[in-house]
């Protein structure tokens, strides 16, 4: 009898969420609520309920989905900028974070930095700046900066990729960090380039040239055409400017006096030329985020646990808003999903407008059975049949299983047209997912919206 007790006890705890969305009670579990707390608590908002903000302290990283004007940039980007305490990097494609939470950063104590290419007065960075000279790091954050530039993704693009890892490698043998993007450039125009590569000091660098001269001349014709497309971005003078050095340094991120916020801005019509730019420092951030070494320590010998001591000052939360125009993506950021929270200090936040951008990070972030489903899904308003199916199929479903299927909690049909009790007050619904907890419906609160 005890047994039968038991086994009913756990049987019913295994199933208490089942066929319900959370509960206030799961809700309070889960996340914070500025209502719960006298003093502000840093995190990232992913969500909403009864018209207060869901916030997330945790480490995991966080993907929200939602169509054009769905919420995501005023309910859920923008409260995250209010009230995040650690670092930030925003991908800013408008300059409207920048304007609207800038001051506020500035006001909490952090050290504030726009990075606009293309734009009189912005600030430098040279991603050859990112590359540790000497050491055994030096060939990955070439490859780091290469991927940037360069992604190999077609035949010629992997040839043309090799082609521009040889250029920087030896460039740095010869000029050293004061080395640009520009500079390689100019170098990939040379039709002698590939007997200066035969003589470089760098024995990868003259191994690739050799490769290349033995190829036919059309075929490597044709590579250097594509090395050239990829580095001609740098070849206009206000990109070049912008990359010719470096005002701030990315190690400040994590580790300076204070906490840094740095958003890299663009506009739509420097979105293109600004994007390898954007990629490579955010690569760089990943590369030398996640090759800092995790140690622990034991205050004596009687110790049986040790704890851990972060290789880090601050937290740094990339909040990639928009990632799809962030063209190619982020080299090693999907990689870097599966690791990245696991005390390195590393969170990322993006936005994605549909299933089809969310495909952009690769199997790890639609795969359901994947390590995201462990993270953070917030889901808005779609604009298409295709994510509202995906996000009906990331739905539990209802009754038992027959030959028809079951049916899910919302159909595709109802998630495109799903309404909250507020949206007249200006809420927008959203379906917040935390793996191992049932689904909160709720809602987004626009920050305008806020009083």
């Amino acid at each position: 009898m005890k047994l039968a007790n038991t086994i009913r006890r756990c049987f019913k705890r295994s199933n208490s969420n089942s066929g319900s969305w959370a509960m206030e009670k799961d809700i309070r579990a889960m996340f914070k609520t500025p209502a719960m707390f006298k003093t502000p608590e840093s995190g990232v908002v992913v969500g909403g309920h009864d018209r207060k903000p869901l916030i997330y302290g945790g480490d995991k990283h966080v993907i929200a989905v939602g169509g054009p004007r769905s919420g995501k940039t005023a309910g859920l980007v923008i409260p995250t900028l209010m009230n995040y305490q650690g670092s930030v990097v925003v991908h800013d494609v408008h300059g409207e974070l920048y304007k609207t939470t800038a001051e506020h950063r500035r006001a909490i104590g952090q050290r504030v930095i726009r990075f606009a290419p293309g734009e009189a007065g912005s600030v430098r960075f040279n991603p050859m700046d990112t590359v540790r000279v000497g050491t055994e790091h030096e060939s990955d954050d070439v490859k780091s900066v290469t991927a940037a530039v360069c992604p190999p993704v077609s035949f010629f693009d992997i040839c043309a990729f090799s082609v521009v890892m040889a250029l920087l490698l030896h460039g740095l043998s010869e000029h050293g960090q004061a080395f640009t993007l520009a500079d390689a450039y100019s170098a990939i125009k040379n039709p002698d380039i590939f007997d200066a590569l035969g003589q470089s000091e760098v024995a990868v660098v003259r191994e690739i040239a050799r490769e290349m001269t033995q190829r036919s001349a059309n075929e490597a014709s044709a590579v250097v055409t594509t090395a050239a497309r990829a580095l001609s971005v740098f070849s206009d003078p206000e990109i070049a400017q912008a990359t010719s050095s470096s005002d701030f340094d990315l190690n400040d991120l994590q580790n300076g006096d204070t906490p840094v916020t740095l958003y890299l801005v663009s506009d739509l019509a420097n979105a293109k030329r600004a994007a390898p730019v954007f990629r490579a420092l955010l690569s760089a951030i990943i590369q030398t985020g996640v090759s800092r070494q995790l140690t622990f320590h034991k205050d004596s010998w009687l110790d049986d646990y040790p704890y851990f001591v972060p290789p880090y000052r601050h937290k740094l939360l990339l909040l990639l808003d928009d990632y799809a125009r962030l063209e190619g993506g982020v080299p090693g950021l999907s990689e870097g999903l599966a690791f990245m929270d696991r005390g390195y200090g590393l969170q990322s936040f993006i936005t994605v407008q549909n299933v089809d951008q969310l495909k952009a990070l690769g199997s790890i972030a639609t795969d359901s059975r994947s390590l995201v489903a462990r993270h953070i899904r917030v889901f808005l308003r779609p604009a298409d049949m295709e994510t509202a199916e995906y996000i009906s199929n990331c739905l539990p479903t209802v009754g038992m299983k027959t030959v028809l299927g079951t049916r899910p909690w919302m159909s595709p049909d109802e998630i495109l047209q799903m309404t909250c009790a507020n949206e007249t007050r200006g809420s927008f619904p959203c379906i917040t997912f935390r793996a191992g907890n049932a689904p909160v419906l709720g809602e987004v609160v626009p920050y305008r919206s806020r009083g």
